[in-house]
């Protein structure tokens, strides 16, 4: 692809990548980031070389002495606002190279974008029918192309409507590519510690309606001891975990190794492409027609527990009044709004700088925040956003990092840049109405999935499991976190 395109390559990959190209005639490397930032590319400036790893450690194992700690991102991360972690770690000197950027090393080093919404289609209005078919075939397409591997894949299965989805899509690409002889294995938690956190009932579910698949559960009652990785998975954390539920995905990683499954497919994402908090996004309101407003209002109500005056503020004239502000002025909003979530005990100059300022390396001419500019729709790539978050950006490190020691790679349907852009043009019903959030992709699994399980609407593991941490350990799990940098 690159001897065809060179850099425009990019253009034409689908899936996870992060890759370096030596181009002998030009004397140039080039590296390269998928557009989700599921793959891992760290660099950093050592006289005259340039030196890049997939994994963090690998450049610090080259270094003469280790770099000094990143402050400016450590307090942001203190202060729950890990947005540096898009392109910096948390060691001074070191950084990453962006979801969707591109680098180019000759008699200089340039990052530059090559992939953001702005390129999306916009909102078009057309028939649920329609809708309901360009989305089963993306979906379809953007499983079943993660499910190629040397072995056979693996599922990671919580219980709610987005791994099932994953599991029923891959049930049929399996069943009508007459491969049905590849048997995949289902990962699932099952506790007795946090009953909310036991989805095997689900499971069962799954497997009765997919007889001769097999399972493997996960000691849910052991996920809590996050200090503990280090020692009984072979993982260390080369930077501050901010998410205490990877050792959730560390425990599947080293189930799946020891089975001989490389790729698991999860369905992580769901509820950021699928828009899965609408109810509690009253921001949302407003853009819908006055008809739909009406029909939504009690369900919106419900879920913020909130009062018709308060809706109507929060939901249509607050909405109302920022898209009538001139551009400088919410830009500016926005930065008061943040450096006001810091708590003054950090607030120091180098704690407010932004990223830009902050600084991935000197002479870059890309501006990562240059991928948040005004979208013309409200969904245009807001999957796409949500998973650019610096505490997204982290988890992916992590979970790369800890599978890739159990030879392992986790791939993510619902992050197909092709279905985050068909998404991008659907009109708002086709993600909510009558109080059911992801109403498409419940469409598509009906007969696929039993329908208990198709229009759960509790929540699964991940999201009680933060809740249920309170009790276990809380504060030596935050020095570990925190701390516990080795």
């Amino acid at each position: 692809a690159y001897l065809r395109w060179g850099v425009s390559c990019l253009k034409h990959l689908v899936g996870d990548f992060a890759f370096a190209i030596w181009d002998a005639p030009r004397s140039q490397l080039f590296l390269a980031r998928d557009p989700v930032g599921i793959r891992q590319l760290y660099y950093t400036r050592h006289g005259r070389r340039l030196l890049f790893a997939n994994d963090i450690k690998a450049i610090l194992r080259v270094l003469p002495q280790q770099p000094s700690p990143n402050q400016t991102l450590l307090k942001q991360v203190l202060a729950l606002n890990p947005q540096a972690w898009i392109t910096q770690t948390a060691y001074t000197g070191i950084a990453k190279l962006p979801p969707g950027h591109h680098l180019l090393a000759g008699r200089k080093v340039k990052v530059a974008r090559y992939y953001g919404v702005e390129g999306m289609p916009a909102v078009q209005d057309r028939s649920d029918q329609d809708c309901i078919e360009q989305f089963r075939e993306a979906f379809t397409a953007a499983v079943s192309s993660r499910l190629s591997s040397s072995t056979t894949a693996g599922l990671v299965v919580s219980g709610g409507v987005d791994s099932s989805s994953v599991t029923a899509i891959t049930a049929a690409t399996l069943g009508t590519s007459g491969q049905r002889g590849q048997v995949p294995m289902l990962y699932s938690y099952a506790g007795k510690d946090c009953s909310d956190c036991d989805d095997w009932p689900y499971l069962q579910q799954l497997l009765a309606r997919y007889p001769g698949w097999n399972s493997t559960l996960i000691d849910g009652d052991a996920l809590w001891a996050l200090k503990q990785t280090a020692a009984d998975r072979g993982y260390t954390a080369s930077e501050p975990e901010i998410d205490l539920t990877t050792r959730g995905w560390m425990d599947v990683a080293h189930a799946a190794g020891r089975a001989g499954n490389r790729v698991l497919l999860t369905g992580h994402g769901g509820d950021e492409v699928m828009l899965g908090d609408a109810y509690h996004n009253t921001g949302l309101l407003g853009h819908l027609p006055v008809s739909d407003q009406r029909r939504e209002w009690q369900y919106f109500k419900a879920a913020r527990r909130s009062s018709s005056l308060r809706l109507l503020l929060s939901g249509i004239i607050k909405p109302a009044a920022m898209a009538g502000m001139p551009p400088v002025l919410r830009k500016h909003l926005r930065t008061w709004k943040q450096q006001n979530a810091i708590p003054r005990w950090l607030c120091t100059d180098s704690a407010l700088r932004s990223d830009a300022e902050a600084g991935v390396e000197a002479g870059n001419e890309s501006v990562y925040g240059e991928t948040f500019g005004d979208r013309p729709t409200l969904l245009q790539g807001t999957g796409y956003r949500l998973a650019l978050g610096g505490p997204h950006q982290r988890a992916f490190s992590s979970i790369d990092q800890a599978a890739g020691h159990h030879q392992v790679e986790f791939r993510y349907p619902f992050y197909d840049t092709r279905l985050i852009e068909l998404l991008a043009s659907f009109p708002l019903r086709m993600f909510f109405r009558n109080g059911a959030t992801k109403w498409i992709l419940r469409e598509i699994t009906r007969g696929l999935l039993p329908n208990s399980l198709r229009n759960r609407t509790s929540f699964c593991t991940n999201p009680v499991s933060y809740t249920h941490l309170r009790a276990h350990e809380t504060n030596d799990l935050i020095s570990y976190a925190v701390i516990g940098l080795k």
